[in-house]
């Protein structure tokens, strides 16, 4: 793909837009632990002269994927070839604690049948239910991620 910025402008505006990170840790569960980073960036990941791995900056919604890419000068702007690809331990973490949560409930809950009863029962599933809401938003995610990146790197 082509972008209509030089290279010193692709640069510049990966400065300017990223926060500097291990992107992998930023789609992953452990993104709370750069809480201390300040999100005022749009990405999170690193750069150097001519490649880049970036993923969306934030604490509460995480995105497991990164942007894994190189760019180099052309006649008329920059190359940009790049991939979107899944950040695995994240992906994951998404698509298993659903399960497990509901899984562990109903074996708490079946081995203290006697105490509780489908009052119980009934809206603590419907709540847990609730946690594959994520699964749904992964997709949405992923290509919000890519408009941003095109969108902000005038990407064609």
């Amino acid at each position: 793909m082509r972008s209509s910025l030089s290279v010193e402008d692709f640069r510049g505006r990966l400065t300017e837009l990223t926060n500097i990170g291990e992107p992998i840790i930023n789609g992953t569960p452990f993104a709370i632990m750069t809480v201390f980073d300040s999100p005022k960036s749009l990405f999170y990941g690193q750069f150097d002269k001519e490649s880049f791995r970036l993923t969306s900056n934030g604490l509460t919604h995480i995105t497991p994927y990164i942007i894994d890419g190189t760019f180099t000068q052309t006649d008329n702007g920059t190359e940009v070839n790049y991939k979107i690809r899944k950040i695995w331990f994240g992906y994951l973490w998404i698509r298993l604690l659903p399960i497990i949560a509901i899984l562990s409930f109903n074996l708490v809950f079946v081995k203290e049948m006697g105490r509780f009863g489908l009052v119980v029962f009934i809206p603590i599933n419907l709540f847990l239910l609730l946690l594959f809401i994520p699964i749904i938003l992964t997709n949405v995610k992923k290509k919000r991620l890519e408009e941003l990146f095109i969108k902000h790197f005038e990407i064609n």
